[in-house]
């Protein structure tokens, strides 16, 4: 298995933790101590959303690209940067919830970083070039 569907599972491995964590949230702490914008039923379409990402991420490293990995940091950034946003500017956010989400984006955003090195490989570059080679 190469680099690049190395990281895609793993990708998807923690879009299923981060969706568990969302499911046990909505279990476990009570729905007043969550914002209103962040109750149970939020934490619940969170989770599909996540294992839904999940899938597809799994789905994608069965035909690792180098331009499939680049979209997929980017959106790790993009969500990585979005999630810090709300830690740090939510309205009625405990501090329990910024630093979870703040954790949250960091994980998110070292996976960025990790994904975007692998595609800045040699190795990852001559294989994009022979998938690009035998598409054409």
């Amino acid at each position: 298995m190469n680099g690049i569907a190395r990281i895609l599972r793993l990708d998807a491995a923690l879009e299923l933790v981060f969706a568990a964590g969302c499911l046990a949230a909505a279990v476990a702490v009570p729905a007043a101590a969550l914002p209103v914008w962040f109750g149970p039923p939020v934490l619940v379409a969170l989770a599909v959303l996540l294992v839904a990402a999940g899938a597809l991420l799994g789905r994608l490293a069965r035909n690792p690209t180098v331009p499939t990995l680049r979209a997929v940091a980017l959106g790790n950034a993009v969500t990585a940067a979005g999630t810090m946003a709300i830690a740090l500017f939510a309205p009625d956010a405990g501090g329990g919830l910024r630093i979870g989400l703040a954790g949250c984006a960091l994980i998110i955003a070292g996976l960025a970083v990790a994904q975007l090195r692998i595609t800045r490989r040699p190795a990852a570059r001559k294989l994009s070039a022979e998938i690009s080679d035998e598409l054409s």
